[in-house]
C-alpha cells in the first residue's frame, strides 16, 4: 500500500453516523463511523486485495498518520473455519502486534492465502509520539454484523472494529 494519504471523502448522516470512502490501489473503503465502534465495508478483486484492504482500514482507524521511519517486519500464520472468521482473525492478529510495537501494518505480502488460512508477511510503520496527531485505541474486530462475500472478480467484506 504505496500512497500514505489516499483520497477520501467524508460525508455526514442521521443519527450522528460519519460516513467516509477511501479509494486505495486494492479497492474501495467504506468507514462508517459511530460512537464506540466503525463498520468498515471492503470491496476489493481479489481475496489479496481485501485482506489489504483490511489491514489499510484498520491502520487508518488506528492513526491519522504514521512516521516514515524504517519499517517493521512480522510474520503472521493463521488457521480460521472459513473467509469470515479468518478476516477477523487477521485483523485481531494485527491489532497485537500494533500493542506490541505501537505501530500500524501498511504493506502486506501473501505467500499463502486460502479460506481457511494464510501466510502474510507485513512491515509496519511506527505511530508518531506527537500529540497533534490523534491516534484511536481499538480493541478487537468483532464477529457483529461480519459478512464475506468472495468473488470471482469482486470480494466484499463488513466488518465491525470496536473501540
Amino acid at each position: 500500500m504505496a500512497d500514505k494519504n489516499p483520497s477520501s471523502q467524508p460525508t455526514v448522516s442521521r443519527d450522528s453516523v460519519t460516513t467516509e470512502r477511501e479509494r486505495t490501489p486494492f479497492g474501495q473503503i467504506e468507514y462508517r463511523r459511530h460512537p464506540d465502534h466503525i463498520l468498515v465495508e471492503l470491496r476489493g478483486h481479489s481475496a489479496r486485495d481485501l485482506f489489504r484492504l483490511a489491514a489499510w482500514a484498520l491502520a487508518r482507524v488506528q492513526v491519522s498518520e504514521w512516521v516514515d521511519t524504517n519499517s517493521i517486519d512480522e510474520q503472521v500464520e493463521l488457521e480460521s473455519d472459513g473467509w469470515d472468521d479468518l478476516v477477523v482473525n487477521w485483523l485481531n492478529q494485527l491489532l497485537a502486534l500494533s500493542e506490541k510495537h505501537r505501530a500500524s501494518w501498511i504493506d502486506v505480502d501473501f505467500p499463502r492465502l486460502e479460506e481457511t488460512s494464510l501466510r502474510a508477511s507485513v512491515k509496519g510503520r511506527a505511530w508518531p509520539d506527537r500529540p497533534d496527531v490523534p491516534s484511536r485505541e481499538v480493541k478487537a474486530a468483532a464477529y457483529t454484523g461480519l459478512e464475506v462475500v468472495p468473488g470471482p472478480s469482486l470480494w466484499m467484506a463488513r466488518v465491525t472494529i470496536e473501540f
